[in-house]
């Protein structure tokens, strides 16, 4: 069954973790109505997938995404300009 993220949970502490790497809650919506792609996060990560993708300011963004236990609402545990190699996975 493919992975359906419908909808973002935040909180003060995600929200924290974004800024902390200049990144806002509002570019990590825009990145998921964006044309965003999912991978599978790093092994014994917190966030089982990460979602790759533009904000509408033009900035790729690294999401890591852990499931709740609403189906299709996913928790970002933080947010990041993507590097070199995942911009590289998000283009191929």
């Amino acid at each position: 069954m493919p992975l359906h993220v419908a909808e973002l949970e935040f909180d003060e502490h995600n929200e924290a973790e974004m800024a902390r790497h200049g990144v806002s809650a509002i570019e990590v919506f825009q990145v998921l109505e964006a044309d965003y792609r999912l991978f599978r996060n790093k092994r014994n990560r917190a966030a089982e997938y990460v979602m790759i993708g533009v904000s509408y300011g033009g900035r790729l963004l690294t999401v890591p995404l852990a499931r709740t236990a609403v189906p299709g609402r996913w928790r970002p545990a933080t947010a990041w300009e993507s590097s070199t190699a995942e911009r590289t996975r998000y283009e191929s």
